[in-house]
């Protein structure tokens, strides 16, 4: 999974946490990562969205599932594991 997000951004500040805790949980099935889309404009622009936070969940190289805004914990737990390995 991959947060887009920014500092200046208070719904994307306060997922931090929980995408800590998060990643914790699928520790050894999938990889959380942050991009900070101020600093990885090109990133941002590769997958097409207008939103922040989003997160984008990639198996294989390929999105299979996008979320936008803040999420709770158990949801983002549940849509990264339909997909680990």
């Amino acid at each position: 999974m991959i947060d887009f997000w920014a500092p200046r951004c208070p719904p994307c500040r306060a997922l931090g946490p929980i995408l800590e805790r998060v990643a914790i949980a699928v520790a050894g099935k999938a990889k959380v990562g942050k991009y900070n889309v101020d600093e990885e404009s090109k990133s941002a622009d590769k997958f097409n969205f207008r939103n922040i936070p989003t997160l984008i969940i990639l198996k294989d190289n390929t999105e299979v599932e996008r979320l936008v805004g803040l999420q709770l914990e158990a949801d983002l737990v549940s849509a990264i594991m339909k997909y680990a390995k």
